[in-house]
């Protein structure tokens, strides 16, 4: 329907700029509306915090003014231009053998990742604000 309006005002003069500005603020008006109450109804919905709730809001609206921008632009220098789709070379992609390739991980590497699934696996979800740092490592004293 917005389009049909759009094409009618652009088909009546091409440099009409009141009926152009006129098409434009009224875009920009209503989808700053609808998108911000979109983004109010996702934030009632989704999130419980103040912050949130009005982060949802603004982010509505933006995508409001985004989308307004984007087509009163169309609507004033006509269609966007047509990009041309880059150009595709037929090099082929390197070939790997996955069976054959060989992965290294030195003794450093080893013990770390020890240590890190060690400790992961140890303390799981549990707070570590308030432990030492020696009970950080809990594996140390394993021999790894």
């Amino acid at each position: 329907m917005a389009a049909e309006k759009n094409n009618q005002i652009v088909g009546q003069s091409k440099y009409d700029l009141d009926a152009k500005w006129d098409a434009c603020l009224d875009l920009t008006v209503r989808r700053f509306v609808y998108s911000s109450l979109a983004g109010t109804f996702g934030g009632l919905l989704f999130f419980r915090s103040p912050v949130s709730r009005w982060a949802s809001v603004a982010f509505g609206a933006g995508v409001g003014i985004g989308s307004a921008y984007t087509e009163c632009s169309r609507l004033f220098d006509g269609s966007p231009a047509k990009l041309s789709a880059p150009t595709i070379t037929e090099t082929p992609a390197p070939q790997i053998d996955l069976q054959n390739a060989a992965f290294s991980i030195d003794s450093s590497q080893k013990r770390w990742w020890l240590i890190w699934i060690c400790w992961a696996f140890h303390y799981g979800g549990r707070s570590t604000s308030k432990m030492s740092p020696s009970a950080l490592i809990p594996c140390k004293n394993s021999g790894g």
